[in-house]
């Protein structure tokens, strides 16, 4: 009985092991370029978010002195837009 325990805990701590592993959190950038004024990367939680703090700057003209906005998931770019095509 007691090894019928140690072998369930094992494969349970071998299960919860591979699980963390595999597990990947997403990392989210939108990368802004200006040609006066602060360019900078902001970090998301998802690629929905950085979309919206875009949406929400072109709203209030913050984006008026943009050269361009990237974002990208995990390195790939997932939207951009170039201000001056």
């Amino acid at each position: 009985m007691e090894q019928v325990k140690g072998i369930l805990i094992a494969i349970t701590l071998w299960t919860v092991l591979i699980m963390m592993g595999t597990a990947k959190a997403e990392l989210v950038t939108m990368d802004i370029d200006k040609w006066n004024g602060p360019s900078g990367t902001y970090v998301c939680k998802d690629v929905k978010t950085c979309w919206l703090l875009y949406r929400a700057a072109e709203v209030r003209g913050d984006t008026y002195y943009c050269n361009s906005a990237i974002i990208k998931r995990d390195g790939k770019v997932v939207w951009f837009k170039n201000f001056y095509k």
